[in-house]
Order: structure tokens, then C-alpha cells, then sequence
């Protein structure tokens, strides 16, 4: 999952370094964090009809938790004119995330929740 995700910000490298040369990497940061907020609002609307209207701090703080890291790494990465494969970015979030694996609220797990 997490090379897709790498994978597609390296299919758009010449515009996001474009970006990044010009100094705009908060308008960039902005975008990202827009679509975390989009994610981070399905996750929990899911959760609570799951769950009758109980979304409690832990599982929205642990959401953001994650998304926040991730968006900072694709940052870094960006910021380092993205010279790491996505391969090798996958796997180090990979590792990195799979500590949290059967925590309430491990992205991976809700991700793949949303595809089946």
C-alpha cells in the first residue's frame, strides 16, 4: 500500500519539485493535509455508524497520529527531490506502521476495511 501511495506522488515528481523549487511547499503541505481530512472524516463517520455515535479521543488522535507522519515523510521526501524509490519508501513506512498493526485505528487495516 505504501509504495502505491509513493508511486503516485513520483508520477507527478516534475510538478511537485516545480512546486517545491518555487517555494511553495505549504501550499503543497495544505493539499495533503486537505485529503488526510477527507480521510480522516470517512474514517470516523464509518466508526461511529460502527459503533452507534462512539468515536472515542485514542482512535481519532491515533488517525491523525499516522496520517501526520506519513504526510511529513512524503514532505521530507519531496523536499529531498525524491531521490529514495518508492519501493524503498514503502517498505521503511511499512516496517515503521506495522509496529501499530492490530491497534484500533491502523490505517493499513482500515484502508483494506474499505475495499472490501
Amino acid at each position: 500500500m505504501y509504495v502505491w501511495l509513493f508511486q503516485l506522488f513520483l508520477e507527478r515528481r516534475k510538478a511537485l519539485i516545480q512546486i517545491k523549487n518555487a517555494g511553495l511547499e505549504d501550499l503543497l503541505f495544505s493539499q495533503i493535509a486537505s485529503q488526510n481530512t477527507f480521510f480522516f472524516d470517512y474514517m470516523t463517520m464509518s466508526r461511529k455508524r460502527a459503533h452507534e455515535g462512539a468515536v472515542n479521543l485514542r482512535y481519532e488522535i491515533f488517525i491523525h497520529y499516522q496520517m501526520g507522519g506519513i504526510t511529513r515523510v512524503i514532505m521530507e521526501w519531496i523536499k529531498n527531490d525524491m531521490k529514495t524509490s518508492p519501493e524503498d519508501m514503502g517498505t521503511i513506512i511499512h516496517d515503521i506502521t506495522n509496529l501499530f498493526e492490530g491497534e484500533e485505528g491502523y490505517i493499513p487495516k482500515l484502508l483494506n476495511d474499505m475495499n472490501q
